[in-house]
């Protein structure tokens, strides 16, 4: 039980990172597409 507990919060936490990396992955490319811009 107390395993399962432990592996479902470490993924959690990780969605969380993926998360976190997927938004600023989409910031620069969204600043990247305003700089072309003109």
């Amino acid at each position: 039980m107390q395993k399962r507990i432990s592996s479902s919060k470490h993924q959690s936490r990780v969605s969380q990172y993926a998360l976190d990396d997927f938004f600023n992955t989409t910031d620069e490319q969204m600043s990247r597409m305003t700089s072309m811009m003109p």
